[in-house]
């Protein structure tokens, strides 16, 4: 009996030893899970840093190019821009500049008449800068915005504001031409308000009646000025002919 006692507190000792051992081969999966978890986050936090870094990079380039943006396309260096292509007497740079109030595009055939002010008259060039620079709203140059740039930056243009011609005349029930096209015209006493015109030099011709008299001469659409207020004389010569 005592042998068989014996027997069981060795075996129990035994167990009593082995048991530590057994825990310790359970503990080493989850140290290396805990290794393994601690070696992902630290290429999370890597790539996060990385991301941020792509991330502020993109932020401060988009940063500078809109900066970049809002010197170049200003509103100060568009009117610039747009006096400098309006005045310069080219056609082709003239359309790209100026639109109708409605911001539809000007036939370069009805720009010729600026084109022949400007080479005409040299203070022009002058004044329209300078009305320009200063969005004179009482001139017939009106900047208006007609779209934006990349969706940011507003887009501007020239609206041209059309006047009418204003002749006053002795001429008995006369016609009028301008620029060799037939005009109607609105009588008000002795005056007739002709075609509305974009800024520019005209050749108006008029003729009476009977087609016995005629007579042509160089009128301006002014380029500031309202148009009731724009008078362009044509005094007639009275004769048996009228």
């Amino acid at each position: 009996m005592t042998k068989e006692k014996d027997e069981s507190d060795k075996k129990t000792d035994k167990e009593t030893i082995e048991e530590p051992a057994k825990n310790t081969t359970e503990e080493k999966p989850a140290a290396n899970k805990l290794e393994h978890t601690k070696e992902i986050f630290q290429i999370i936090i890597k790539k996060r840093g990385l991301i941020s870094f792509v991330a502020i990079t993109l932020i401060i380039v988009l940063f500078i190019g809109y900066l970049t943006g809002v010197s170049h396309f200003s509103k100060d260096q568009q009117l610039d821009a747009l006096s400098n292509q309006i005045t310069s007497g080219k056609i082709n740079q003239m359309e790209s500049a100026v639109v109708t109030p409605q911001k539809h595009s000007i036939a370069a055939k009805e720009l010729q008449p600026l084109k022949k002010l400007l080479a005409k008259d040299k203070t022009t060039s002058g004044q329209i800068k300078t009305i320009i620079g200063h969005e004179s709203s009482y001139s017939n140059f009106q900047i208006i915005q007609v779209g934006t740039y990349f969706g940011i930056y507003p887009k501007y243009k020239v609206a041209l504001e059309k006047r009418n011609i204003v002749v006053e005349t002795n001429a008995y029930k006369p016609s009028f031409k301008v620029n060799g096209k037939t005009s109607p015209a609105k009588r008000d006493s002795n005056e007739y308000y002709l075609v509305k015109s974009f800024p520019g030099s005209y050749t108006v011709d008029v003729k009476n009646k009977s087609g016995s008299y005629q007579k042509t001469k160089n009128v301006v659409v002014p380029v500031s000025g309202n148009c009731d207020e724009t008078d362009i004389n044509i005094t007639m010569r009275r004769s048996p002919a009228i």
